[in-house]
């Protein structure tokens, strides 16, 4: 006789919803600080979990039956959910809980003006851990890491056995700063534009569909109006229209504004109002129109 040691996977909309009381008693039980949050946090604490965690559950990679041909893959599990469960704390808790105010701000005893550095890239930048986005095409990860000579050897040949995506901070920087060195002499000595690698551009922008889960299968809106038909998937349409667009082919798609877009889109998505802040010229409009599409 045979017997299953792996249960089935849960259906998330076949689920009873939980009493208030019982709510309560779960979130001081397993999520003590948004227990003490507001009801506005919870809600978008809660979304968020479903959203990442329905995403997980349907993933391939990480379906029960792929268990049996995979025993890391419980491994995995485990780490991506404690990961989701840290970034729904940071996007829904901390983000308003731990605002540091600069010396004019607290002489003043005035809020935030926004100039300190976003609390999500501060978290990515110091963590000496993963953390990892359960991707809305529901079929990738994304592992963000702070320096990638900190990962072993070993976790970043599973990482690319998985076909996991790497968002690393500390490489991103330094290219940044060497494409910078090589812009200030260039320009030194013949006057050019900025030079920019439009396939690593265009690589980061697919990457960008899948952790937001974009649909290939339409039109943008623009041809929409216009009633323009193209052969082009939706996005092979915004990778045209962001890398070539006169205006918008300047915006330099650094992971850190990757991340910001990852925010914004989430909350958006659990129906929490944004409020972007920041001192003059910053790029929060830039950062809005380039989403926008």
């Amino acid at each position: 006789m045979f017997v299953c040691i792996f249960p089935r996977d849960i259906d998330p909309d076949t689920m009873l919803d939980l009493e208030k009381s019982g709510m309560r008693r779960f979130m001081e039980k397993y999520f003590n600080e948004i227990a003490n949050s507001s009801p506005a946090h919870q809600r978008s604490f809660f979304k968020y979990l479903y959203q990442q965690f329905l995403s997980l559950a349907q993933s391939t990679f990480l379906k029960k039956q792929f268990l049996e041909a995979d025993k890391k893959s419980m491994q995995w599990k485990h780490e991506i959910t404690k990961s989701v469960i840290e970034m729904a704390n940071i996007l829904c808790y901390h983000q308003y809980n731990h605002i540091k105010l600069n010396v004019e701000e607290i002489e003043q005893k005035i809020e935030s003006t926004g100039e300190e550095e976003f609390y999500l890239c501060e978290k990515w930048h110091n963590s000496k851990e993963c953390c990892f986005l359960v991707n809305q095409d529901r079929e990738s990860i994304s592992v963000l890491i702070s320096n990638k000579k900190k990962v072993s050897q070993k976790q970043l040949d599973e990482f690319q056995k998985l076909g996991f995506h790497l968002l690393d901070w500390q490489k991103d920087l330094t290219e940044r700063e060497l494409a910078l060195q090589v812009l200030n002499i260039v320009c030194f000595i013949s006057n050019m534009k900025e030079p920019e690698s439009q396939t690593e551009k265009e690589k980061r922008l697919r990457l960008l569909f899948r952790i937001l889960g974009i649909q290939n299968q339409r039109i943008m809106k623009d041809c929409e109006e216009k009633k323009v038909e193209t052969a082009e998937g939706l996005h092979d349409q915004i990778v045209n229209k962001l890398c070539n667009d006169e205006e918008l082919s300047n915006y330099v798609l650094t992971f850190d504004n990757i991340l910001k877009m990852i925010a914004i889109f989430m909350k958006i998505q659990t129906n929490t109002p944004v409020i972007l802040m920041g001192e003059t010229g910053c790029g929060k409009t830039s950062l809005i129109k380039f989403l926008g599409h």
